[in-house]
């Protein structure tokens, strides 16, 4: 009984955290200055990073 509440208590923290954060993404996607340039930033920073993982794969 005691670790089926533990499990409850711990995903509701979890999920919850969650919600919190993408709420606050959420508001910067939607902004009027950010929501043209974060999406390209964030996806030019992900294009950079595999890059140099690929570079720097040792095969």
């Amino acid at each position: 009984m005691f670790l089926g509440l533990l499990y409850v208590g711990l995903a509701l923290v979890t999920d919850s955290v969650y919600v919190l954060l993408t709420s606050r993404l959420r508001r910067l996607f939607t902004g009027r200055l950010t929501a043209g340039r974060l999406p390209q930033v964030v996806s030019g920073v992900v294009y950079i990073r595999l890059g140099l993982s690929t570079a720097l794969s040792r095969r």
